[in-house]
């Protein structure tokens, strides 16, 4: 299979594709590549999780956040993060005020940092469109629980700078406003691995 550099773009000349912000071409080229696979510009879309495998070989797990141990699940992505052992991404469902949360409904983000400090557990989100942030709790424009001691710990002045699609979260609000947590594990943590080949369905894809 070929790839050729030709990247779409809209009626203002922005790329639409992904693409790196210290001008990396194979950001760009790997999508590319990964949509041609597929089938082009209109395949429908899978999950994040089973993107990462494909690309990775890290291995997939979906949980439903509405009915998870909220405790046990944070001491899973934090020592999982800690350890450098996980990819970890996250999926909305149907929101109805979108503009009101600044959150968009149906919509994949990626999960960068997690932190614990003095007792609040925080994520660090980022809307891959690289723009359009959260607008709640611990937004950048909270100014009811935000404290200097827990801005210098989080860098809050580096995101209050500009808008990049990028916020914190504390866990409980986070599970509030997200519908699905995706985890790519490190196949390496596995004791005992079986390799085995059959077929992606689509119903299985959401």
């Amino acid at each position: 299979m070929e790839v050729d550099d030709y990247l779409p773009v809209n009626d203002w000349g922005t790329l639409i594709s992904a693409y790196s912000n210290k001008s990396k071409l194979w950001v760009s080229l790997l999508e590319k590549a990964y949509l041609k696979a597929h089938g082009g510009m209109d395949f429908p879309g899978s999950n994040s999780s089973r993107d990462l495998y494909i690309l990775t070989g890290w291995l997939p797990e979906l949980i439903k956040l509405e009915s998870c141990d909220r405790q046990r699940l944070w001491e899973r992505i934090h020592a999982g993060y800690k350890n450098r052992d996980c990819l970890i991404t996250c999926g909305t469902g149907a929101i109805e005020d979108e503009d009101k949360i600044g959150l968009v409904g149906g919509h994949a983000y990626a999960i960068l940092e997690i932190m614990e400090f003095k007792g609040h557990k925080m994520l660090m989100v980022k809307n891959p469109w690289g723009h359009k942030c959260y607008n709640g709790k611990f937004s950048v424009n909270d100014t009811r629980n935000w404290t200097a001691e827990l801005k210098q710990a989080l860098g809050y002045v580096n995101l209050k700078a500009k808008d990049n699609g990028i916020f914190w979260m504390d866990l409980d609000t986070f599970c509030d406003n997200y519908e699905r947590l995706y985890i790519n594990w490190n196949p390496q943590l596995l004791a005992y691995r079986k390799s085995f080949f059959d077929l992606w369905k689509v119903a299985n894809m959401s």
